[in-house]
């Protein structure tokens, strides 16, 4: 896919205890805002800025930081509006860890903030170096998930439906210096999709064998 910059979150690390963690509260949905390590495929969009729940339905197929509120310092989701296409939001590590890495365990918040006429899936996908993208060894709640129910006419929600995704990636290898990509999967559901954020995405390695931290 498209992307507007690319780099690689070092991991040096595993177990919990070296979690990395993205809540998205500095993206204002400008290209400027994308947070490091992160790259999205959304080219052919313009950037909104930011969409605020109770201000409104947009119609505009736009990428937006989504937020509750138009009140600075509230909690901001990664998402937009989008057409009858898949975009994918993808975070990009590499293994520093001086030993493998069997497994990954990934979570984050899918969020909506406006109905729609179609369902929208969010689903998950990874590689490890520059092989083909797919869910081998991932199990969860995550790898295809409808987060847009179908409720007819597109309008504001009363308030944002949250579903959580955990994701658990196991018996693989990725040796010291390899990368991996993990990508998350919007749209897909026909015009008039609900506008659609990801927030809270949490991740940490796995290392090969019992000297992995708690």
């Amino acid at each position: 896919f498209s992307a507007f910059g690319w780099s690689q979150y070092s991991i040096t690390g595993t177990g919990s205890g070296n979690t990395y963690t993205q809540n998205f509260d500095s993206f204002a949905g400008t290209l400027a805002t994308v947070p490091a390590n992160w790259t999205w495929s959304w080219t052919d969009y313009s950037p909104g800025g930011f969409y605020n729940r109770n201000t409104g339905y947009s119609n505009t197929n736009s990428t937006y930081g989504l937020r509750e509120s138009s009140l600075p310092g509230t909690d901001i989701a990664f998402g937009g509006k989008i057409d009858g296409s898949t975009y994918n939001l993808t975070f990009s590590v590499v293994n520093n860890t001086g030993a493998a890495i069997s497994g990954f365990e990934i979570g984050w918040n899918v969020e909506q903030y406006s109905a729609s006429s179609n369902a929208t899936p969010v689903a998950f996908s990874y590689r490890l170096n520059a092989n083909a993208y797919s869910q081998t060894s991932a199990t969860g709640t995550g790898l295809t998930a409808v987060a847009a129910s179908t409720l007819g006419t597109a309008a504001n929600l009363a308030s944002i439906t949250v579903t959580p995704r955990v994701i658990s990636i196991s018996s693989i290898t990725l040796a010291d210096g390899e990368t991996a990509d993990f990508r998350i999967s919007i749209g897909n559901g026909g015009a008039n999709n609900g506008l659609i954020g990801i927030d809270d995405f949490t991740i940490y390695a796995i290392a090969t064998g019992p000297c992995s931290d708690p």
